[in-house]
């Protein structure tokens, strides 16, 4: 439970950096997206990796999670 939290902070991390470091230069105030380039490498990189991190986390969480228990109430 501690490591999904773990790798869920680490993705969420990933995610906000890609796009509030400064030499990427992300305005979401901006409504003239046109005059800007495309995304840069190290933005997309950031954003992917926190997009698997995050996609993988809760896939563990459902495979941890949805295992049958062993003690159910038919055994009583």
């Amino acid at each position: 439970l501690v490591a999904l939290s773990f790798f869920a902070a680490i993705g969420l991390t990933f995610l906000v950096l890609g796009c509030a470091l400064p030499q990427y230069k992300y305005d979401s105030f901006n409504y003239y997206s046109f005059v800007y380039n495309i995304i840069q490498w190290g933005a997309c990189g950031l954003i992917l990796a926190g997009d698997t991190v995050m996609f993988c986390t809760i896939l563990a969480y459902f495979i941890v999670f949805n295992q049958d228990d062993p003690f159910g109430y038919s055994s009583w």
